[in-house]
């Protein structure tokens, strides 16, 4: 739990979904997660989404963000498995 990916646009940009691919080591998607935005990569949005993976790709959908910066938050564990993307 804690680790996070970030992504940068390098602009505002809209979008309403994340999609984590991680076919290629199947049972590594996150066992919970909390995706969450940014204008500047520094002040954080509440969790935008919320929820857990699912084998292979894993689809996060929400309302409609504008905003820089992305991140997704392991939130769970899986003592078997890692987290992939």
């Amino acid at each position: 739990p804690g680790q996070w990916f970030q992504v940068d646009m390098q602009q505002p940009r809209s979008f309403h979904k994340l999609v984590i691919d991680n076919t290629w080591a199947l049972f590594d998607s996150p066992a919970a997660y909390e995706v969450r935005v940014s204008h500047d990569g520094e002040r954080w949005s509440k969790p935008v989404a919320v929820g857990k993976g699912t084998l292979g790709i894993t689809r996060i959908t929400f309302p409609r963000q504008r905003a820089r910066y992305l991140r997704i938050i392991q939130t769970g564990t899986n003592p078997k498995y890692h987290w992939s993307i």
